[in-house]
Parts: structure tokens; sequence; C-alpha cells
């Protein structure tokens, strides 16, 4: 059984300063270079992992080459038999240690981390958990633990600026191929959360999470975790005063995920946002980085982000759990836009992929069209977004991987209440809104009974979209989350079926 090596590189001291990035290998194996690091010596943490497969640690090391501009400034060896972990054990993870530079040149810092492979061939669990969520261009409130439960309680409160090290102000050639916001906003709103477990290596069904009801078309937003957060200033409308949200505390970067008190209970946590575009809050120069800072003290000190990737206001992030990261390689992105002549990023897909020990894993962001009348359209959205989103790969990505979730604000709608062929409008009678509304709270046994006419479920099973997924039992699992009242309970607007 082999093994696998995680090497997270914290800091890089160098005497001649200058944009110097490392160089890494095992052994005689292949070299693999990080970008250059910022002015403060340090990588953005979805830069700073890398992994390679080691077959005997107690003989092998790690090779780091500083270099700057192809001139190498010096080179440090670091056997690999003390960074050997594994969980069982109940130790503590190896922790990080600063590796000198021949040459005087300087010093390193980083955290070698190596596992052991699965046996091969037995089932290996992969314990997932995928959120999505429609902020309709809202901040969300700092503590999301109502929405996305990792078992790390609740995080600790804080208002002060963070740390210059979550600015990607410095890492702008690093970022480079992130795309600019779209002006274009349309409004939609809600939230989910799905906790996937597959089993590896085995081939497994692909799983889809539509959006829990993730639905809205209008300038008002729909349900989200905390009912306490304003509008933003430029957005107030007339007679209420706006309120702005406490700022997220700042966010433990790059430290986060390095000795955890406390092992969170998902090995990943994968999140999209849709519509993720508002005003950045006091101590955040980009929306991203308050967006960022909210998910990372959410989750704990066991979790670090691995990749992240950005398509006008769509975003997804991936965190991975500090014993588990040595295991996931190979990260890369694509989008698609599919808005107004198919180039506009208002809607879209923006996805990311990676390998876990042998597996390859994929994950889909999306907005699709909007409207009830527009099922077809989002029936041809999923399938641009499916040819046009590629992962280095000849083949399309349902194709590509062994398991592919699909999330996002699906916008998919319930016929329900209508005659066959009748014309379908984009506001409901007050008759069908009471009856919908009526049969919603009622239970599973009626929210069942209008969930047999989702029209992503009567898409997927002629064919027409997202043929081959498989989804859990929304209608059994939670109230919709579409128009709800930013108050307590489930109270839904009127101007659209819940």
């Amino acid at each position: 059984r082999p093994f696998r090596l995680g090497v997270r590189l914290l800091e890089l001291e160098l005497k001649s300063g200058g944009d110097a990035c490392c160089a890494m290998r095992v052994d005689d194996g292949p070299e693999q270079k990080s970008v250059a690091f910022a002015k403060a010596g340090t990588l953005a943490p979805w830069l700073a992992n890398f992994s390679f497969w080691v077959a005997h640690p107690e003989s092998s090391s790690l090779t780091i080459r500083a270099t700057d501009g192809g001139k190498q400034l010096g080179v440090v060896s670091a056997p690999l038999a003390s960074a050997v972990w594994d969980r069982d054990s109940k130790k503590d993870l190896p922790a990080p240690t600063w590796l000198d530079l021949s040459d005087g040149a300087g010093r390193v810092r980083a955290q070698l981390i190596v596992l052991k492979a699965p046996p091969a061939g037995a089932p290996h669990e992969l314990k997932v958990l995928v959120g999505t969520w429609n902020v309709g261009n809202e901040p969300p409130p700092a503590d999301l633990t109502s929405w996305l439960q990792c078992g790390q309680g609740r995080p600790k409160g804080g208002s002060r600026p963070p740390s210059r090290r979550n600015s990607t102000d410095d890492l702008a050639a690093a970022t480079a191929g992130d795309l600019p916001a779209a002006p274009a906003k349309d409004d939609d709103s809600s939230a989910s959360s799905k906790a996937s477990s597959a089993k590896l290596p085995p081939v497994a069904p692909r799983d889809v999470a539509n959006a829990a009801g993730a639905e809205s078309d209008d300038s008002e937003t729909d349900a989200e975790p905390d009912s306490s957060v304003g509008k933003k200033g430029k957005k107030g409308k007339k007679g209420k005063k706006d309120k702005k949200p406490q700022p997220p505390p700042p966010v433990p970067i790059p430290e986060s995920g390095v000795a955890p008190k406390k092992f969170g209970t998902y090995d990943m946590v994968v999140v999209g946002c849709q519509e993720g575009d508002y005003d950045p809050r006091d101590g955040f120069d980009k929306c991203e980085d308050d967006w960022v800072a909210c998910l990372a003290n959410t989750l704990g000190d066991s979790y670090s982000l691995h990749c992240k990737n950005t398509l006008g206001q769509m975003r997804i992030c991936a965190f991975v759990r500090a014993d588990v990261a040595p295991a996931v390689h190979h990260w890369l992105k694509s989008t698609e836009a599919t808005g107004l002549g198919h180039i506009m990023n208002n809607k879209g897909g923006v996805g990311i992929s990676c390998r876990v020990w042998d597996t390859s894993v994929c994950f889909i962001n999306s907005h699709l069209a909007a409207h009830d009348d527009m099922r077809k359209r989002r029936d041809d959205d999923f399938a641009e977004i499916v040819g046009g989103c590629r992962f280095g790969e000849k083949l399309e990505c349902t194709e590509a991987f062994h398991h592919l979730v699909w999330m996002g604000d699906l916008n998919y709608r319930c016929e329900w209440g209508l005659e066959p062929g009748a014309e379908i409008k984009r506001k409901p009678t007050e008759e069908r809104f009471n009856a919908m509304l009526a049969k919603v709270k009622g239970g599973p046994p009626g929210r069942a009974e209008i969930f047999k006419h989702d029209q992503l479920t009567c898409s997927r099973l002629a064919g027409d979209a997202f043929m081959g997924f498989q989804e859990g039992d929304p209608a059994k699992s939670h109230m919709p989350t579409f128009k709800v009242q930013r108050e307590p309970g489930f109270n839904y607007k009127t101007q659209r079926t819940p």
C-alpha cells in the first residue's frame, strides 16, 4: 500500500527578496511548483497545498528548491519518516517546521503529513457536505452554523479587521484567471445543504442537489439561515431603515487546519452561492473575502480552503479537513456562461474537480434560467454547461469523473394545480397559491404530492436534463425555501408559488 504526502507551504523567508517560488519533488519523482509568494512571504491557502505519491516514506525525502525567475536561490531536503501519521494513533498532526535553505538563502516553513492509502479495492468512504445558497446579493450572517453544521460548535465572535493575509489584493498574479463580477442582477435567494457519502473507490451514481426549492426571479429575496440580515445601503427600500450586519470575525488564514483542536464531521465541505455580489463589510476589501470569511469561521479550525472558482456572481469553495488533505490533489477549474447571448455570466455554471486518492470527483454550482415557463431553457442551460465545462478531459463532465455532484439555484418549479396543457403563468392565482400553501404546511405527505409535479424530476425522467443523476427527498426533508419572508417561520410571498 503506497502513501500520500501532503505539503502545505506556510511561509518563505529570503534574504534576497524577489518574487520567489518553491519547486518540490519526492526523491526522483515529478516536480510541482508553487506560484510566486506574496510580499509578506505567504501563499493563500488555496494555493499552498500540494500532494505526492510516496512508496517508502521511511527512506524517502522531499526536496524543496526556492527559485526566482528560473534562478535557484537555495535548496533543502526533508526526510519523510517523521511525517507519517495515522488518525487512529490519537496523536496531533505533525507540526509545521522551518527548513533552512542552502547557501544561507533563507528558510521555508512547511507542514508535511504522510498518510497510508486504503487497501486496494476496499470500499473507502468520503463524507462530503454540499451546500448551496442564492444569497440575493445580500451580506450573509457571520455565523452560518444553522446551515453548515460540521460538529465544530459556533464560531467565536469578533469584529476586528482580518489579517492582510486574507486579502487577494496581494495575489493578483496568482488569481488572474478569476472572472469579474457581471453587472447584471437577477435577484434569487435560497439556501440548502446536503450531506453526501460516496463509497470509494467503486464508481457510484452521480448526485444532484437542487437548491431545496432554490428558486426566485424577482427583486425580492428568499429564505436564509438568519433573518437578522439587513439590506445593503444602496439597495435599501423607502421607509425602511437599513441595517448593516455584523462583519464576520477574521479568517484564520493561513494557519487554519494546521493544528486543529477538534476534527469536523465531514472530510470535505463544498459550498456554492449564486448572486454573491454585495458590498463587503468593514475590514474586507472584496465581497469574495467577506464570503470566504463567513464560511471559514463557521467550519472551524480543522478545515482549510483548497480550491475556489468564480463566474460573475456565482462562487464555489471547497474546504478539506486537515487529516484528509494529503489524499486530495489535482484540482482543476472550469466555467460556462449561459446568460444573454450565451456570453453574460449572470447565469451558467462554475465547477471544480479533484482526485481523492485515485478517485475523481467533480462539483458544479449553477444558476439556471428563472420563471415557471422557462423549463425548456433550464434544460438547455444544463446541456450547455455539460458541454462547456471541461476539466482537461476530452469527455464531457458527466462522463469524465467517478462522482459528479451538481448543486445550485436550478430554478425548476412545481406545476401542481395546473390542468394538463394549461398556460403556465409566472404569478399564481390566489386560489392556487392558497391551495398549495395548505398542502405545504400539511407536512411531508402534502409536500410529496406537490413534488410529483416537480419540473426537475420530470426533465430527469424524460431524459431532457440531469439524466442518470440521483436526488434526495426534498419534500420529506424540509419546507420549501422559495419566497419566504425575512421573519421567523415559513411565511411565503404571494407573487410566486412556494
